[in-house]
């Protein structure tokens, strides 16, 4: 089972009180709520900001991807951006689609972005096609900047439960 973020966060002001490493925190706000509430010197907790250059999302559109992953030029496209393991949940969205819901939009294919260890892309597949959703869920693990494959996506989803400020979320917009 998952640790609760609470329990990561107590274990990270545990090394932080005996390390000289710190916490890197993900908002000024955040960070400085955790060192009053871990009782943590201030400069013991970094802030690491998240954000991504606007020009970076000028990017076009990577214009052979449908085409090498069987996606039909017309199909409507809902990705997850994430590495793939079952913290991230992608099994939740092949879920949501399956059934009744993948029967009322067969236009609806899913693009899973990321990569992982083992055999999790092919459980995910696997898992599609028990839903009815065979040749409609996807895997790309993008190497290299992923907003050529981000343009195709027309919702980009976020299952996990345990993110902060999520990259993937800045990344779609």
């Amino acid at each position: 089972m998952a640790e609760s973020p609470d329990t990561l966060l107590r274990t990270y002001a545990e090394q932080a009180r005996s390390a000289d490493a710190g916490f890197s925190g993900f908002s000024a706000e955040r960070g400085r709520a955790f060192y009053y509430a871990e009782h943590l010197q201030p400069d013991a907790v970094q802030v690491v900001s998240n954000g991504h250059p606007a020009a970076r999302f000028e990017a076009q559109s990577d214009p052979t991807l449908r085409q090498r992953l069987g996606i039909p030029a017309d199909a409507r496209v809902v990705g997850l951006l994430a590495n793939l393991k079952p913290l991230k949940r992608q099994q939740d969205l092949i879920d949501a689609l399956g059934g009744e819901t993948g029967r009322r939009f067969p236009d609806v294919h899913v693009l899973l972005i990321g990569t992982g260890v083992g055999g999790e892309a092919e459980a995910l597949l696997a898992r599609a096609a028990k839903a009815g959703l065979a040749g409609r869920v996807h895997v790309h693990g993008v190497k290299g900047d992923v907003v050529p494959v981000l343009k195709h996506l027309c919702v980009g989803v976020l299952c996990s439960d345990t993110e902060g400020l999520s990259n993937a979320i800045l990344e779609y917009l």
